[in-house]
């Protein structure tokens, strides 16, 4: 990724055609693979790591400063970024899985960034079918059980 931002720099400065440059600039999807690549690895500190990307394109420096990962300006998460998230969340089958899940969902829900910025992304099916397996995968038992049934009853 910081290879991504030099070379795009470098490019700029030597007056490349503006494809170019644009092309090599880290963007949306480039952080949604990242954060799906933290999905699918099974790391233990996959969902906290995929969660700080999400936090740090949403504006929360101090969030950005504990990744060893730039975070290139102008790049905002989308629908897809949060699906990704809580799906990791999801997959890691931690007990506070579920908790977190519906911590990101209540953002989209409210429309509010954690420091109160406007969020205009809008959760979807899979953002709320990805909730419902955090609740499942959480080893809850019936707790997430119950928690799964109010998501649908939404």
């Amino acid at each position: 990724l910081q290879e991504m931002m030099t070379l795009y720099r470098k490019q700029r400065n030597e007056s490349q055609t503006t494809y170019i440059a644009t092309s090599t600039y880290p963007n949306t999807q480039t952080y949604n693979g990242i954060i799906q690549a933290w999905s699918n690895s099974g790391h233990p500190d996959a969902p906290v790591r995929a969660e700080a990307i999400l936090m740090s394109l949403l504006g929360q420096n101090s969030t950005s400063e504990r990744l060893d990962l730039p975070i290139a300006k102008d790049v905002a998460a989308d629908t897809y970024t949060f699906n990704s998230v809580i799906s990791c969340w999801a997959k890691s089958g931690l007990p506070e899985a579920g908790e977190r899940a519906e911590q990101l969902l209540s953002l989209l829900e409210n429309g509010r960034t954690p420091t109160g910025q406007p969020l205009d992304i809008e959760a979807d099916i899979i953002t709320y079918n990805s909730l419902m397996n955090a609740w499942a995968r959480s080893g809850r038992g019936e707790e997430g059980a119950r928690k799964t049934e109010e998501v649908l009853n939404r």
